[in-house]
């Protein structure tokens, strides 16, 4: 599975983004076997590949013109890619408002709790019409990207197919 990011009108003239990010991911056990991230924003380049391997619980990372690094991971880490779809998994209407999801994630060459928040449901207006969302908001650490207490909020649809509706973030 793959996800797309580009930036767009005016702040495409300022920071152009082409980012592609992958994962290949077991769907029985939900766990990634490869990710991948090809990034271009603005000068900066990276291209990554990351291995894993359950057994021996160290992943590989692969950087282009890089020595390989390895970390250690647990049997249920995720990719940002598969962390999206273990999300849309989740049972919402048996959360709060405000409730936690917890999962570990991996990201570059480090490992980390990552939380997510349920802020509830609502409805939001789609090409197809306005339609039943859940939204969630990842608790994003400190850095001179974002600002605000839910800088990147996410609405999924609330039907069986839990498609990303819409992404918004608050940019400092």
């Amino acid at each position: 599975s793959e996800i797309i990011g580009n930036s767009t009108g005016a702040f495409d003239r300022i920071v152009r983004i082409r980012d592609v990010w992958g994962s290949y991911f077991d769907t029985i056990q939900f766990r990634p076997q490869k990710s991948f991230r090809s990034i271009a924003e603005n000068r900066y380049r990276r291209r990554e590949e990351v291995y894993f391997d359950y057994e021996n619980g160290m992943a590989t990372i692969k950087v282009e013109d890089k020595p390989d690094s390895k970390v250690g991971i647990v049997p249920h880490i995720q990719d940002m890619v598969s962390g999206y779809y273990f999300l849309r998994l989740q049972n919402y209407d048996a959360l709060k408002k405000n409730d936690t999801i917890r999962l570990k994630g991996i990201f570059e060459d480090k490992t980390y709790d990552f939380d997510v928040v349920y802020l509830g449901k609502t409805r939001v207006k789609t090409h197809f019409g306005k339609t039943n969302a859940f939204v969630i908001s990842p608790v994003m650490p400190e850095n001179d990207l974002f600002s605000g207490t839910n800088p990147i909020r996410m609405w999924i649809s609330d039907d069986q197919n839990r498609i990303p509706l819409k992404i918004e973030a608050e940019l400092a």
